[in-house]
């Protein structure tokens, strides 16, 4: 089947899936997309051969992008040393751990191979975790550090995924080399992300100032951001382009970014077109995940050293083993966090945080990286098992998590996951008990973007005869949406667009009261008259 086939049916197969999870609301919309997969790879034959880099590029980077923007980061400040603790420290434990556990079940698989595999199994889907608030009452500093580490971890898990390939692919590990490796990629990663992200935003403000506000100009360059950061940092210098798409979409839409909040519809436009990206390349990914497990499973069956039942054994224990790594990290911070915060260490909620860990999107996006054979030729070392361990796990924690949340917390709510549902960017400036699950705006916000689109609708029905008309009532309408821009900026720095009118409207003022200066000294005006109108302009 041709590439651009193949995609057609796998957008449509999206769709198909997420019409069937209205009807079955239980399932996971990503466990029905990788039955659906599974289905066209058995009936249809459908093979998805991609590239390691065009996979990284097309995938990782813009959901990253994404997840950073819409993090809530009032709370990720907040916990930033903790988060920062898991992100790092919890992923190196799950690595080590994980790797000793998997390389005992499974000698033949290098050492090496098995940190990797340990270490893609690290990273959590945001939304999955954010999707537990609706589900159990967990400490308020558990869940948002279980939040906070599930964004940044992406990053962390990655990096340990590819030294571990590295180097099994070449047979060497040299300890401080991979040290100095990992500052280098990953501090250089997070200055790039942060000089590059600033350069667009004054890009996007000087763009405003010149009065280029076209709306799906700007969000046809917000949306290329991740992929062009992505491609710098990663080919051109050699660094982490994961941990710069993500310090990229912290830093996209802060509040200080204000020039944004002068286009009401920019905003909707371009979060409308991010929920259809998103909605279609996490819905892919998993399509892909149903696509891959039967060459992993024919594999797996026709290897006569791994039976199928001793693979399936593989996954449980590899499940449970980090299962338990995450429940004793999240208990031993409960236990560290009492001594100086409200709420005491619970089993059950450490429990319930380690579930709520389910493996997603990166998870299948960098087991489907291993290369097919080592820089001598040779096969990859147990490559379809290390595939069948790795969907096996993402499969099985989200049955874990269907089953095991809805029992324990006498909940129905289904779980979701990253692109089954929608995050509002604003989620930082929300209260926590906030239980809504849609975005909305402010009503200053709604009623701007009403005006404006009253503007484009008079400018479009301006003709020669109604043409003073309608410049008066455009005026109005613009006079309307500069107030609201101005209450809805209280307290904050004033948007280029709004400052711009203000000098000039000092300027009008001045020359007003020039004007009624030279009219006084002339005696065309009487001397009550012209100290009431210059108190007035004062």
């Amino acid at each position: 089947m041709h590439l651009v086939e193949a995609v057609l049916f796998l957008m449509a197969l999206v769709i198909v899936s997420n019409v069937l999870s209205h009807y079955i609301v239980a399932v996971p919309v990503s466990l029905i997309q990788v039955a659906l997969g599974l289905g066209a790879a058995l009936f249809f034959h459908l093979e998805i051969n991609l590239a390691t880099d065009w996979f990284m590029l097309l995938f990782i980077a813009p959901l990253l992008f994404y997840d950073g923007r819409n993090f809530p980061r009032r709370e990720l400040w907040e916990l930033r040393g903790p988060i920062i603790g898991n992100a790092i420290f919890l992923v190196f434990v799950t690595m080590l751990v994980g790797g000793y556990l998997i390389h005992f079940l499974i000698p033949p698989m290098p050492l090496p191979a098995s940190f990797a595999l340990a270490a893609i199994l690290s990273p959590t889907d945001p939304i999955a975790v954010q999707s537990l608030a609706k589900r159990v009452h967990l400490p308020k500093g558990v869940l948002h550090l279980v939040s906070g580490e599930s964004l940044i971890n992406d990053a962390s898990g990655l990096i340990g995924f590819k030294y571990g390939i590295a180097a099994t692919m070449t047979g060497t590990f040299v300890l401080g080399n991979a040290v100095r490796d990992f500052f280098y990629v990953a501090i250089v990663g997070a200055l790039a992300g942060l000089v590059l992200i600033s350069l667009i935003n004054l890009s996007r403000k000087w763009l405003l100032q010149q009065g280029i506000n076209d709306v799906i100009l700007h969000t046809i360059l917000q949306v290329l951001t991740p992929f062009f950061i992505y491609l710098v940092v990663d080919e051109f210098m050699h660094a982490s382009g994961v941990i710069a798409v993500v310090v990229a979409g912290l830093l996209s839409n802060t509040r200080y970014n204000r020039y944004i909040a002068a286009l009401p519809e920019l905003r909707i436009v371009s979060e409308r077109t991010w929920d259809i990206i998103v909605y279609t390349l996490n819905g892919i990914i998993f399509l892909i995940l149903g696509i891959e497990l039967p060459v992993a499973m024919t594999d797996t069956i026709a290897d006569h050293e791994v039976s199928t039942f001793q693979a399936l054994g593989f996954v449980v224990v590899v499940y449970l083993g980090i299962l338990i790594v995450r429940t004793l990290w999240i208990y031993g911070y409960m236990l560290l966090a009492k001594r100086s915060k409200e709420g005491k260490a619970s089993w059950r909620a450490a429990l319930l945080s380690g579930i709520s860990g389910v493996r997603g999107a990166i998870t299948l996006v960098g087991v489907l990286a291993v290369p097919a054979a080592l820089s001598n030729g040779d096969a990859f070392p147990e490559r379809s098992l290390m595939l069948f361990i790795a969907a096996g796990v993402v499969v099985l924690s989200l049955i874990v998590a269907i089953i095991a949340l809805p029992l324990v917390t006498r909940s129905v709510a289904p779980l979701q996951t990253r692109g089954s549902t929608i995050v509002t960017d604003d989620s930082g400036d929300q209260d926590d008990d906030d239980s809504n699950d849609i975005r909305i705006i402010s009503l200053s916000q709604a009623q701007t973007f009403v005006f404006q689109m009253a503007v484009r609708r008079v400018e479009s029905e301006r003709r020669e005869t109604n043409q003073k008309a309608a410049l008066d009532l455009i005026a109005e309408y613009q006079y309307l949406i500069r107030r609201l821009e101005l209450a809805e900026d209280t307290g904050a720095a004033i948007p280029p667009l709004i400052q711009d009118e203000l000098d000039l409207r000092k300027v009008g003022v001045q020359g007003e009261l020039y004007a009624l200066d030279d009219l006084w000294r002339d005696n065309k005006i009487m001397s009550k008259s012209y100290a009431k109108a210059r108190k007035q302009l004062q």
